[in-house]
């Protein structure tokens, strides 16, 4: 210990060398390859400083020189490495020349990237259908496997099994994203902000304080970070309304209910809510879909047995804080309702409608969609699951928003979701009934996850042109084969800048 110390003394005094911490740090486990390291250094004119990475854990001279896998230049002190294992240590120094010097060289570092199931390739994989030539540097999160791959389907970063993080639960984790601040979110029983290293920076308040009614859990489907530091989330509560009323049915709040909760006149459903939070995990506004629902066209949805059916499933929401404006997607009523921000009322509703005495036809656009969001101009677009339409696949459907309340919504655009050449045959037994994500790229193309049932990514341009495709996959070894994996939702970071702000998330620690 007495001879590290020293040797780590002597490093900070070495010429060039100053102030700043050593990443990564030693003795250090990381769920990444895509390293970024960090060492005290002051440029100096003349001066050339790099960084030498060898496979294995050594403490002498030859050992590590012969086992050397990366020779990286790294003038400014910090740089970012892709490291080619995960389950490896590895021994890394900094060396210092100048001109008619000797090389100055640090002591030695040492670390480990380790390694889960649902990175081993044995195990898991994305099978890349289509390579990328387009957006071939950039890299995706994708929340089956818990993990963030390139383009050519290799895994960079995991998401821990952990119970601190309930990834080693009963509940699937979905809705893995960027956050503005360049951290990820996502969410189970929870929902939670990590930095790069999978610390928590942020854990929503309790779900059993909150409105789920002893349920375990009230977070569900979506959960984002809002470029203000707070964060929002679909959440639901339980309400009542008395049968009756005929047609105009009345929801009542489960608190106002008192002994009526016996009654079986009253019947409890469940209906969604959107809940923003601040940093102290401190409720600062909410909505609740009895705003919209109360009165509305909705007792007229009825099930095949002429009971009624007040099921609304929301799945997804976007919030356009320029425009201060959110959507709400719901999927088993096939619309999706816009609100003004933070009033909380109605501006428009897109898609199906019910009428008294009239059957259900829907108005064609999309059905049992997920995944709403608004594009660059203003459009909204979304992942439609034409759950509707049996036998058929799903689509991207993009949609003119209205101007004045005398116009209507119209389809501008619209993309079938191929089937891979051998799954057509099997297309008649495909249920897309669940998840699925679409995401706008920054040239205006989208990068779609077709929904659990079959997971294909693929990314696609207003030409129709596919530009990049794969498919998650996972080993059955009882049938000694692959096969499909499932994913909810999947979401690509596209910009170097991004990435790099991700990779030094950790850097800054806990708000």
């Amino acid at each position: 210990m007495y001879q590290y110390l020293v040797a780590f003394v002597l490093f900070l005094s070495m010429p060039g060398l100053a102030g700043g911490q050593i990443l990564p740090k030693e003795g250090s486990h990381l769920n990444y390859r895509l390293a970024g390291f960090s060492f005290p250094y002051q440029k100096k004119t003349g001066a050339r400083c790099t960084i030498e990475i060898a496979v294995g854990s050594y403490n002498k001279e030859d050992s590590f020189t012969k086992n050397i896998v990366k020779n990286v230049d790294a003038n400014s002190g910090k740089v970012i490495v892709e490291l080619p294992y995960f389950g490896t240590s590895y021994t890394w120094r900094t060396v210092v020349t100048e001109t008619g010097k000797s090389p100055v060289k640090s002591s030695f570092h040492h670390f480990t990237t380790d390694i889960v199931p649902n990175i081993d390739s044995s195990v898991t994989r994305v099978r890349i259908i289509k390579p990328a030539e387009k957006y071939k540097d950039a890299c995706f999160l994708l929340d089956g496997s818990l993990t963030m791959y390139d383009m050519n389907g290799k895994p960079l970063w995991y998401l821990p099994i952990s119970e601190e993080l309930n990834t080693n639960g009963d509940m699937e984790t979905r809705d893995m994203n960027l956050s503005p601040e360049g951290t990820i979110t996502f969410m189970n029983k929870q929902i939670y902000e990590v930095d790069y290293n999978a610390n928590i920076l942020w854990k929503g308040p309790s779900a059993s304080s909150g409105r789920g009614g002893g349920m375990r859990e009230n977070f569900h489907h979506e959960f984002t970070r809002l470029n203000n530091g707070h964060y929002m989330a679909l959440g639901f509560e339980f309400v009542y309304w008395d049968s009756r009323q005929n047609n105009k049915l009345v929801l009542v709040s489960e608190a106002n209910i008192g002994t009526g909760r016996a009654d079986t006149n009253f019947k409890r459903i469940r209906l969604g809510t959107i809940n923003e939070y601040d940093r102290d995990g401190k409720e600062v506004w909410s909505w609740h879909s009895i705003q919209y629902f109360n009165g509305s066209d909705i007792f007229y949805h009825m099930m095949p047995d002429g009971s009624h059916n007040l099921l609304t499933h929301d799945n997804a929401f976007y919030f356009d804080e320029k425009e201060g404006a959110i959507y709400i997607s719901y999927k088993n009523i096939s619309r999706v309702v816009k609100i003004k921000y933070p009033e909380g009322n109605t501006l428009n509703s897109f898609g199906e409608k019910y009428t008294q005495g009239k059957p259900e036809e829907g108005n064609g656009m999309f059905c049992g969609q997920h995944c709403c969001r608004v594009d660059h101009e203003g459009n909204l677009f979304l992942f439609n699951n034409n759950e509707c339409k049996h036998g058929e696949t799903p689509s991207i459907v993009v949609m003119k928003q209205p101007k004045t309340p005398k116009d209507k919504i119209s389809k501008i655009w619209e993309y079938v979701c191929p089937l891979e050449e051998a799954d057509k045959k099997d297309s008649a037994n495909y249920v897309f009934r669940t998840g699925g994500s679409v995401q706008e790229l920054p040239d205006g193309e989208i990068f779609s996850c077709m929904s659990t049932e079959y997971s294909k990514l693929f990314i696609v341009n207003k030409s129709k042109e596919v530009l990049w495709s794969a498919m998650p996959e996972k080993w059955n070894p009882a049938k000694n084969t692959w096969e499909r994996a499932h994913s909810f939702k999947a979401n690509m970071i596209c910009s170097r800048k991004d990435l790099e702000k991700l990779v030094w998330s950790s850097e800054k620690g806990k708000p």
